[in-house]
C-alpha cells in the first residue's frame, strides 16, 4: 500500500450546504485514509450527505457532529463553508489545532471583521480563501491574445454583483497584471434586492471602475432572467469574448477554443493534495483576499447605506453591515 494511505487524516467541513457538499464530493475521491467531520446548523443536511457518500468509500469515515467543540484536537485541513454572517464566529469557536484552513468567500462585509480574520491567522500554518479563478488556464490563454487590455467587461443577467465581485476583481488583476488600488467609480441603476439565499441581499446594475492608469472595468448584472456570464476583454485592435458556462472563447467573433472553468467538485482535492505535499494551492492567500474584500466594501458600501437609510425593511431588520452571502 502507498505510504500516504497508512495514516488517517482528520478533515473538517463546517457548513455542508451547496458549496460544502461540493467540497465533500471532491475530497472523497482521495485514495488516502481520512476521517471527515462535518457540521451544519441544520442536522438533516449532515445526515443526508452521510447517506449519500459514506457507503461508497471504505477508506473514508464521515462523522456528523452537533457541536464545534466535538471536533478532534488535531485537524490537518479545515474548510469553513458557512454563510458569511456565521463564518468568523464559527472560526473563533474552534479549539482544535488546525494545520491548513480554507475559508469560503465572501469573508465578510465588515472591515472590522477583516481585521479579526487577520489577527487570528497566525494560529494556523497557512490560511487560504476559496478564490481560485486567478489560476484558471483560460485567463492565461486570454492574456496570450491581449497582453495589455484597456477594457474588461463582466456581463450577464441577474448573476449577483455582491456575491461575485471579489472573483471579478481577482480575474481583472490577472488580466491586467496589476493590483487594483486607485480608481474612480461610476454606478448606474444599482438595485439591492433579496438574494436567492433567504435572509441575504444582492444587487443588479452597472459598476464602472476606471483605474488611475486608464483601464476600465465594467461589472454589469442586468435585470432579466439569469443568463451566462460573458467576459469581454479588449484593446485598441482586438476583442476577446469568453462565455463562462460553455467555455467557448472568441477573438473578433471567430471561435478560438473551448476551455471550461473547473468545478469545485474537482478542485478541493487538488487543494488538499497540494497542501499535504508542500505545494502552493491554486487559491488566494488570506492577505490577498482581505485586500480584495476591502475593495468590495469600498465599492458597495455607499449604495448599501443609501438603501439602508430609506428602506423600511433594511432599517428595522439590519445594521449597516451589508447582508451578503
Amino acid at each position: 500500500m502507498d505510504k500516504k494511505n497508512n495514516k488517517f487524516l482528520n478533515i473538517a467541513i463546517l457548513g455542508i450546504g451547496n458549496i460544502g457538499a461540493r467540497h465533500l464530493e471532491s475530497i472523497i475521491k482521495t485514495s488516502r485514509n481520512i476521517n471527515i467531520f462535518i457540521f451544519d446548523i441544520y442536522e438533516s443536511r449532515s445526515k443526508e450527505v452521510i447517506n449519500i457518500y459514506e457507503p461508497f468509500k471504505k477508506n473514508i469515515n464521515i462523522n456528523a457532529i452537533n457541536n464545534i467543540k466535538d471536533l478532534p484536537s488535531e485537524i490537518s485541513f479545515c474548510i469553513i463553508s458557512t454563510t458569511a454572517l456565521e463564518r468568523l464566529s464559527v472560526l473563533e469557536k474552534i479549539d482544535s489545532n488546525i494545520k491548513f484552513l480554507l475559508l469560503e468567500k465572501v469573508l465578510t462585509s465588515s472591515k472590522k471583521e477583516l481585521k479579526r480574520y487577520q489577527s487570528i491567522s497566525n494560529q494556523f500554518e497557512a490560511v487560504f480563501v476559496n478564490m481560485p479563478y486567478y489560476y484558471e488556464n483560460i485567463f492565461q490563454e486570454i492574456k496570450k491574445y491581449i497582453s495589455k487590455p484597456n477594457k474588461i467587461i463582466f456581463q450577464g443577467g441577474d448573476f449577483g454583483i455582491a456575491c461575485n465581485l471579489v472573483h471579478f476583481i481577482d480575474i481583472a488583476e490577472k488580466l491586467l497584471q496589476k493590483k487594483i488600488r486607485n480608481f474612480k467609480q461610476n454606478n448606474n441603476n444599482l438595485l439591492w434586492k433579496k438574494a436567492k439565499r433567504e435572509g441575504f441581499y444582492d444587487l443588479t446594475g452597472e459598476i464602472m471602475l476606471e483605474l488611475s492608469s486608464g483601464e476600465k472595468i465594467y461589472i454589469i448584472s442586468e435585470v432579466k432572467p439569469q443568463e451566462d456570464i460573458k467576459i469581454i476583454v479588449s484593446d485598441e485592435f482586438n476583442e476577446i469574448v469568453y462565455e463562462w458556462d460553455n467555455g467557448e472563447l472568441f477573438k473578433n467573433s471567430i471561435f478560438c477554443s473551448k476551455n471550461i472553468i473547473t468545478y469545485q467538485s474537482s478542485r478541493t482535492l487538488n487543494i488538499l493534495e497540494d497542501l499535504l505535499t508542500g505545494k502552493s494551492p491554486k487559491v488566494s492567500s488570506l492577505d490577498n483576499a482581505i485586500r480584495i474584500h476591502n475593495q468590495l466594501i469600498d465599492i458597495l458600501q455607499p449604495s448599501w447605506n443609501k438603501y439602508y437609510e430609506i428602506n423600511y425593511d433594511f432599517k428595522h431588520k439590519f445594521n449597516e453591515k451589508m447582508i451578503i452571502t
